[in-house]
């Protein structure tokens, strides 16, 4: 596979179209469509989003946020995307406050870049560890965001592994690891 070209769509602040012309192993041109959060998708390799798996005391802490591409809540992990010269650990405690109104007492990067579904886009996450203290709260969220706080024992978590509710594909392993006796912060 060789990457012949590379043309912006879309002219967005958060997210963009691309369609990729490439030469397959056959040596014929193909066409690929993308979407990315980088301006420039194959010369940029810096982390687009970081994604925190939030402890207070022994519970984990997730949302159920309102997404607009699904027309739903998603059960997820606090996260948020990065922004130019902040870290990925100034980034976790950023947004683990403006989401459920946590600070974090330590936090650990547990994860290389991650790539979610890399047939559609170059979107790579970090994941974060984070034990939290506080008390929840939604006071502030973004006026574009609308979250419901979960603290989750391992029953709580199990029951809502049930629920019929939609999951972040990431976060559905996070619980699954978490019912299973896995503690994300000794990992």
């Amino acid at each position: 596979m060789k990457l012949i070209s590379c043309d912006r769509v879309t002219d967005n602040k958060w997210l963009n179209l691309f369609e990729v012309t490439y030469e397959g192993n056959n040596g014929e041109q193909g066409k690929w469509t993308m979407v990315s959060r980088k301006k420039d998708p194959f010369g940029d390799s810096s982390t687009d989003a970081v994604a925190i798996i939030t402890y207070l005391g022994d519970k984990l802490v997730m949302i159920e946020q309102y997404r607009l591409p699904i027309n739903d809540y998603n059960i997820e992990n606090p996260a948020g995307i990065m922004e130019p010269g902040k870290t990925v650990l100034e980034i976790a405690r950023q947004e683990v406050w403006e989401e459920v109104g946590l600070k974090v007492e330590t936090a650990h990067v547990i994860s290389a870049p991650l790539f979610n579904s890399p047939g559609m886009t170059n979107e790579s996450i970090v994941y974060v560890v984070a034990q939290t203290y506080g008390l929840p709260h939604t006071n502030n969220n973004e006026n574009t965001e609308d979250i419901k706080i979960h603290i989750l024992d391992q029953a709580k978590a199990k029951e809502l592994l049930a629920s019929g509710k939609k999951f972040s594909a990431k976060c559905w392993f996070v619980l699954m690891g978490f019912v299973n006796g896995i503690d994300w912060r000794t990992v």
